[in-house]
């Protein structure tokens, strides 16, 4: 059945029968590419059982689905790039650790969740370019460092999230302080002057905790490059 469909929507259908209408149980389809289940009450081992049909799947649209992500075959989503589970009720990140050996995603949309802190382990996401967390419960600032673990991180979203208290525009600089591989925040490019301004906003920021204990293993680990700012700018 239309052998040549690159991707297919049900977006907002319950999918009662956990199946795509119109797929055959005989064998793969291999030119779907993109599918769109958001609010499809799709589990995720219903979701990877569903994915078997399609081995060269590229993007997939979860959204609003209360996920419960377990264990990936090594089989499915082999040529994932793109996985959009925002809004699906994820609190804590180390349920991601399911999806954390995909070979080939490079963007992943967490939107709208509840997570509250980030810890990334050892070769967690090797291939991720682009990270969406706006509307996350993050606070803490270990949780932004843990992102430099991520070495093809580029593009991050993270608006609305309680780091600060003060104007949206502060987060932003120290955010890109603090990851200077990322070259697009909240959809916007990191100028060279952004750059430079959000460096020396930084040392003002955290300058009283270098004062203080700026020799301590524990502010090093979180502020690496803060010492060398220190020598550069004075």
């Amino acid at each position: 059945l239309m052998p040549r469909l690159k991707g297919v929507q049900f977006k907002g259908n319950v999918l009662v029968e956990r199946a795509v209408p119109g797929v055959r149980e005989d064998g793969p389809h291999t030119s779907l590419e993109r599918i769109y289940l958001a609010s499809s009450g799709l589990s995720w081992s219903e979701l990877c059982d569903l994915m078997a049909h399609f081995p060269n799947i590229q993007e997939v649209y979860i959204s609003g689905s209360d996920l419960q992500i377990t264990k990936t075959p090594d089989t499915i989503l082999r040529h994932l790039t793109t996985l959009d589970i925002q809004n699906s009720n994820i609190t804590d990140w180390s349920v991601l650790s399911d999806i954390s050996t995909l070979p080939k995603l490079q963007t992943l949309i967490l939107s709208n969740n509840s997570i509250t802190s980030i810890q990334i382990s050892p070769n967690h996401l090797p291939h991720l370019e682009s990270l969406s967390l706006d509307h996350n419960s993050i606070s803490d600032w270990v949780s932004v460092a843990e992102l430099r673990k991520l070495p093809g991180l580029s593009t991050l979203r993270m608006r609305h999230n309680p780091l600060i208290t003060g104007p949206a525009l502060d987060m932003r600089l120290l955010l890109i302080a603090m990851l200077p591989r990322v070259k697009k925040l909240n959809g916007t490019p990191i100028s060279d002057s952004e750059r430079l301004q959000a460096d020396i906003f930084y040392l003002k920021y955290f300058g009283g905790e270098f004062l203080k204990c700026g020799d301590c293993s524990e502010f090093q680990g979180l502020h690496p490059r803060f010492a060398g700012l220190v020598q550069e700018y004075g």
